[in-house]
């Protein structure tokens, strides 16, 4: 059995002396890259961001039934590293994409232990042939990765790291062909700087449209990233209006403001990135007074006198009354009913509606 492609290298063991010579060179490995590392503002050991593709020098420490691999062996491999839920200079986890042999890469989540150091577990698997027939999962190998944070550089605010160290530990790999394998296993040291640059911090800017005497502005955050390319993740915006309260400020990337009352006002934004670096800048905004609104015009008030008609009083006339005389009976006679009929009238009731009867005698008027 042999891994894909090439035939498996026998490797050797090294012995005590040899991991005591072996560890001098890595010493001095080391010490050349911090010597070459970005001396401004640099620090010590501790919390920093790790961001960027380092260029990781290697020296393997051991390599026992590995394929292209020997004690003492010098590897060169680039590290592609992004931080992950950061606060200031410290971050929980970091997102390592790390170059192995053969153009293979590996993806790994290492998790912050302590000040400046992280560390994770993975595996990868390497074609095996067995019997004619290639077993792309063929060897199981688990790994373990510790980092740490060896120099620093300030920007911004926020400490970021220039070099790194690292150790990579495989205690063992395991055969999943139906091949015997030989016990095979690998370590190796690193140490190496940032290359292509530090983060930048973005570069804030915007701009204000003022639309008439009406007192509404649209603003618009024109901001661009910095050094990095850094995405722009946050921003606060101050309108230079404090007695609106909760109006006088924004997040949103096109926010608009409408002003009481004509003025100046001094507006503020800032912005942050990706990478925790911030910006910020300011410009005055001046609100016109209204020409468009009429002005209040006193009307004087014309006042009509009163005009007293004088009343005409028409003389009353009397119409004299003509007074008819009422013509003179010449003539009258009454007969009275007799006693007895009299006497009969008294004792009952004369049915209602009926008219006395009697006799007239005479002339009309």
């Amino acid at each position: 059995m042999r891994p894909v492609p090439g035939r498996r290298g026998s490797g050797t063991r090294a012995g005590p002396s040899g991991i005591s010579a072996l560890g001098a060179v890595v010493l001095a490995l080391v010490g050349l890259l911090l010597t070459q590392a970005p001396a401004a503002r640099a620090g010590g050991r501790g919390d920093a961001r790790v961001i960027g593709t380092f260029t990781m020098l290697a020296v393997v420490t051991e390599a026992v039934n590995v394929n292209g691999e020997s004690p003492g062996q010098i590897l060169t491999r680039a590290w592609a590293i992004r931080p992950r839920r950061c606060r200031r200079d410290s971050c929980q986890s970091l997102v390592l994409v790390r170059q192995r042999s053969d153009g293979f890469h590996s993806a790994l989540t290492l998790s912050r232990t302590g000040p400046g150091s992280y560390a994770g577990t993975g595996v990868f698997y390497v074609a095996l042939r067995c019997r004619r027939r290639v077993y792309p999962l063929g060897s199981r190998a688990p790994y373990r990765i510790t980092l740490v944070v060896e120099r620093s550089t300030l920007i911004g605010g926020i400490r970021f790291a220039t070099t790194v160290g690292a150790t990579y530990v495989n205690a063992a790999r395991s055969d999943t062909t139906p091949c015997p394998l030989e016990s095979s296993h690998d370590a190796a040291i690193y140490a190496g700087n940032v290359s292509g640059g530090l983060p930048g911090a973005p570069r804030a800017s915007f701009t204000a449209t003022v639309h008439g005497a009406s007192g509404a502005v649209s603003f618009r955050d024109t901001s661009r990233p910095g050094r990095g390319n850094g995405r722009i993740v946050r921003r606060a915006w101050s309108f230079g209006d404090p007695a609106s309260r909760h109006r006088n400020t924004s997040t949103l990337r096109k926010p608009v403001r409408v002003y009481s009352r004509p003025g100046r006002y001094r507006v503020h934004l800032r912005v942050v990135d990706a990478d925790g670096l911030s910006a910020t800048t300011a410009a005055t905004v001046t609100i016109p007074v209204s020409t468009t609104t009429v002005p209040t015009t006193t009307v004087p008030t014309t006042t009509v006198p009163t005009t007293t008609v004088p009343t005409t009083t028409t003389p009353t006339t009397t119409t004299p009354t003509t007074t008819t005389p009422t013509p003179a009976l010449s003539a009258r006679s009454w007969r009275a009913p007799d006693r007895a009929h009299a006497r009969a009238g008294r004792s009952r009731r004369r049915p209602a509606g009926r008219p006395h009867t009697g006799s007239w005698s005479g002339r009309r008027p």
